[in-house]
């Protein structure tokens, strides 16, 4: 039993936790969400389209160009709604 005992101690320090990163991942899910929202939002202007009810079918192109701009230019997005909020706030965000 001490040599067991002994074994795992050494493998205890030689074999230090590791973080697991789970950043890739996260951003993965994120831009695959936003990509089905986007073919949700396509699907919801053709069908407005169909109906002809054109102020619908603009309102969903807009909100899946919106949605888009987020999913793959997440930067560019926040230094816009930053620009945004201190044009209308003021002051530094």
């Amino acid at each position: 039993m001490t040599t067991l005992t002994t074994i795992l101690t050494e493998l205890a320090q030689t074999q230090p936790l590791q973080q697991v990163n789970l950043d890739g991942i996260k951003n993965a899910i994120f831009a695959l969400l936003g990509v089905l929202l986007m073919i949700v939002l396509g699907v919801r202007a053709f069908w407005s389209y169909m109906e002809d009810q054109p102020g619908k079918m603009v309102a969903q192109i807009i909100a899946a160009l919106g949605c888009g701009v987020f999913v793959f230019f997440p930067d560019t997005a926040e230094n816009i709604l930053k620009g945004v909020i201190q044009s209308i706030v003021g002051g530094t965000v």
